[in-house]
């Protein structure tokens, strides 16, 4: 996307950072972890549209997110005892995020489906926080649930 790229060209994410710094009143905030949110959500804007939908299954979506470096750091993919976590409080934080983005595109297109469109989406978003619960985070263990659901 050419507004991702112009954050990085522009070096948009440094000011961001300062400003969230300046604007954050507890010590322990994590102003390069909202900044990264930023980037993400501008990058997958449009992950959950209708169309994308359609076309793709959920389980080639939810890959496509997994498969990205940025998105990884953020959830704070982690290997121990050979098995591929992730952060619960990321993952759920980053999926209302993302539901928050898309109900933003979809009321932008507006038409005649869009409480449906919306009903839809909703659902998945919950079923993914559901499966991660199921699989407790493992990153396999929850790829393959969203797969079995096919």
């Amino acid at each position: 996307l050419i507004s991702r790229s112009w954050i990085d060209e522009w070096q948009l994410s440094k000011y961001i950072q300062l400003t969230l710094q300046k604007l954050s009143k507890k010590k322990d905030q994590k102003p390069w972890e909202a900044t990264s949110l930023i980037k993400i959500l501008t990058s997958h804007q449009n992950l959950l549209t209708k169309e994308v939908l359609i076309e793709k299954q959920q389980n080639v979506v939810l890959k496509q997110l997994f498969a990205d470096p940025e998105i990884q750091n953020y959830l704070n993919f982690n290997r121990y005892k050979d098995i591929l976590w992730f952060s619960a409080d990321a993952f759920y934080k980053f999926m209302d995020w993302l539901l928050l983005i898309t109900f933003i595109n979809l009321w932008t297109k507006f038409n005649e489906s869009i409480s449906q469109d919306i009903e839809n989406i909703t659902k998945i978003i919950l079923n993914w926080k559901n499966l991660a619960k199921t699989a407790e985070f493992k990153v396999l263990e929850f790829l393959n649930l969203v797969d079995s659901e096919k």
